[in-house]
């Protein structure tokens, strides 16, 4: 059986612990490769809807702090945040 008390102390813990001297930091960069391995949108076009404006591009990176990173076919990059933006395939 598990101790509930002791599996929410570590956690509290773990989540105290600054990230440079986490055990899960050495970690953090790891999924973030696997996420974008993962990612069916990398090098697609899409049509997003952010803030009222259309735009159309190409998704050529994911930022786990900025969200999509969009190519506009004039050459303008974009962040789109997922909390503000709706996506659809070109």
């Amino acid at each position: 059986m598990i101790d509930r008390l002791r599996l929410v102390a570590a956690l509290v813990e773990q989540l105290d612990t600054p990230k440079h001297e986490s055990p899960l930091h050495s970690a953090g960069e790891a999924w973030v490769g696997e996420w974008k391995s993962r990612c069916h949108m990398l090098n697609s076009r899409i049509t997003a809807r952010a803030g009222g404006e259309i735009i159309i591009g190409l998704v050529t990176d994911i930022d786990p702090l900025h969200g999509l990173v969009i190519r506009e076919d004039n050459g303008s990059t974009r962040f789109l945040s997922a909390q503000t933006t709706t996506l659809s395939s070109v």
